[in-house]
């Protein structure tokens, strides 16, 4: 490897929560008009007409962000796009629903729709924040015929920083609160407590990434080395985020494997992995004796899924 992407993690003693009532009032819609092309070459092919943004090159599709606004704190947001098409037949189009902060993406998804001819669909995602002052935006391919119309934000459950139950997983940092023996249960800094299936050893000082995908299931990395199923018994209703993981920005088959393009380079993995484009990505490295038996894994926090690296090149 050129480069060793694993990213120290560090536990959190403390934390405080600010959180936001349910208020209804905070709903809101914008003109579709607010789009922007992502680069000024492209603004050159968008009209931004009274009914929204629309793409009026016939022959390409051309990349758009969308801004929403949305209330500080760390109530449940369903942002929504509203497309309308002009055209004459039905035409698919895809969204990068993307949340942002300190100029990193925290999480994000893909929402894919086809809009019917003469009628409009809406591209959907909800989700909690990390961080309450965190940005939410779209990055959307906008094909000929489709016209943004509107971005809308409505403000759904409230509470503190999410441990998981919604769409996206998310990472939390935690730690036991005292060391446990193969005791049938641990109880954790953050008020979670597992069900200690194979007996494990826990210790005060262990730092425990936590996440649970978006299929329910509970996984752990612990101290950077060990990943693990977790049987979750009581989940807290606040986490200490972890820090943010890599991005999936794109991938393809190269003669050397499966490469998975971050913001920094490409992992190459076996072309087996089923990793894929907008995954959050954590790390580990189980324990080796000799610096030749060193082996890095990614991790999708969204499947659980880990896949060994083979190489990692930077950009």
């Amino acid at each position: 490897m050129t480069s060793n992407p694993i990213k120290a993690i560090t536990v959190a003693l403390s934390l405080v929560i600010v959180s936001l009532p349910f208020n209804s009032e905070a709903d809101t819609v914008s003109s579709g008009s607010a789009c922007h092309a992502i680069t000024p070459a492209q603004a050159k092919n968008m009209e931004w007409r009274a009914q929204g943004m629309v793409n009026t090159d016939p022959t390409n599709d051309w990349w758009v962000n969308c801004p929403f606004t949305r209330t500080i704190g760390y109530s449940e947001q369903i942002v929504s796009l509203r497309v309308f098409n002009d055209a004459n037949q039905d035409i698919p189009m895809s969204c990068n629903f993307r949340e942002m902060y300190r100029g990193r993406q925290v999480r994000g998804t893909q929402k894919d729709v086809t809009v019917p001819a003469g009628d409009s669909a809406v591209l959907q995602w909800t989700m909690t924040p990390n961080y309450e002052d965190s940005v939410i935006n779209a990055a959307c391919r906008l094909p000929e015929g489709l016209q943004i119309e509107a971005a809308i934000t409505r403000d759904g459950q409230s509470g503190g920083s999410p441990i998981g139950g919604t769409e996206d997983a998310v990472a939390c940092i935690t730690a036991p609160d005292d060391a446990y023996y193969g005791t049938p249960t641990v109880n954790m800094r953050d008020g979670s407590v597992l069900n200690n299936y194979n007996g494990r050893d826990w210790f005060r000082n262990d730092s425990v990434v936590m996440f649970r995908t978006r299929s329910g299931s509970w996984y752990g990395i612990v101290n950077e080395q060990d990943y693990l199923r977790l049987d979750v018994s009581v989940v807290p209703d606040n986490c200490f985020a972890a820090d943010p993981g890599d991005s999936v920005l794109s991938t393809e088959e190269g003669a050397e494997g499966k490469r998975i393009y971050i913001s920094s380079g490409y992992f190459v993995v076996n072309s087996s992995c089923g990793i894929d484009v907008s995954s959050t990505l954590g790390y580990y490295t189980p324990p080796f004796v000799r610096s030749a038996d060193r082996e890095d894994y990614i991790v999708d926090y969204g499947t659980g899924e880990d896949c060994l690296i083979r190489s990692f090149v930077e950009s």
